[in-house]
């Protein structure tokens, strides 16, 4: 079976839900992409913060920038530094935006 393919959707400025990686996938490849239907200024974010220890808040957990995925340019490719969970940053929106998530691996 493989890893499912996972969309989120941000409307206005905002965070999506994290997307909870494998990171015990050897070789470890997340693929992603984004579609903007306005205009935005975002970011793609990984962590390595275990996002399913008891009481782990998102808003206080440490986030580090995708190299090449912050602009306001819709962007796809893949990510191969193994951590907990990725999500889409949006700091401003006339619209939406939707993120794509599909990572390599048997689940």
């Amino acid at each position: 079976m493989s890893m499912p393919n996972v969309s989120y959707t941000v409307t206005g400025a905002g965070t999506s839900p994290i997307y909870a990686c494998d990171n015990f996938q050897a070789p470890f490849n997340v693929g992603y992409g984004t579609t903007i239907s306005a205009t935005a200024t975002f970011k793609l974010e990984y962590t390595f913060d275990d996002i399913t220890a008891e009481g782990y808040s998102a808003a206080s957990g440490t986030w580090f920038t995708m190299t090449g995925t912050s602009g306001s340019t819709a962007v796809s490719g893949s990510f191969t530094v193994p951590c907990r969970g990725i999500r889409l940053n949006v700091s401003a929106s006339t619209g939406s935006m939707t993120v794509f998530f599909q990572q390599a691996g048997e689940r």
